[in-house]
């Protein structure tokens, strides 16, 4: 069986330029890796918002999940979670609109998903639209990582085949490249 070229299906494998002390130490509580068993779980999630239930719209419409491509071709999904400075423990998901200005708290961005070597090919984020932004409503992924995903050598077939693996669990996902 042929391997495939995942740098030409999803650009090269790197680390990332910075890298905050809790991001190499912790993982994120809602860490989830993309497989056959999470998929339907996850798919019924966006289900929820897609269908109208008020608390699901909310909740995804303003709360960002995270997405990262590793570099053997797994997608690992989590909220972008805040932590203390000092003791590393999970205060709350971060929402669209904190802007993180309490020196006591630091965010587990793209990098705490891979661990680590914090090493990743792609990444981004997982967002609902109801409909509210500039976007039509639904799911989509962009490639809004600072260390991941609008670096030199990204391209949108890059996205666009990370949409690919998405479906062929059976999610469906736009693409939104930066």
């Amino acid at each position: 069986m042929c391997k495939p070229d995942l740098d030409g299906l999803y650009g090269p494998n790197k680390i990332a330029e910075r890298v905050s002390d809790a991001e190499k130490l912790l993982r994120p509580e809602s860490l989830t890796k993309l497989t056959d068993e999470t998929a339907p779980l996850l798919k019924a999630l966006m289900e929820a918002a897609a269908n109208g239930l008020p608390l699901a719209r909310g909740l995804f419409a303003h709360t960002p999940m995270l997405w990262v491509l590793d570099g053997s071709g797994e997608i690992f999904i989590a909220l972008e979670e805040v932590v203390t400075n000092d003791t590393y423990r999970f205060l709350r998901p971060r929402s669209r609109r904190d802007n993180m200005h309490d020196e006591r708290e630091t965010r587990l961005g793209h990098p705490s998903l891979v661990g680590g070597d914090c090493m990743a090919r792609l990444g981004g984020e997982l967002s609902y639209d109801p409909g509210w932004g500039s976007q039509l409503e639904g799911w989509f992924i962009s490639n809004a990582s600072g260390r991941y995903g609008m670096q030199k050598g990204h391209a949108d077939r890059h996205l666009r085949n990370v949409c690919d693996l998405f479906s062929n669990f059976g999610i469906t996902v736009r693409p939104i490249f930066y």
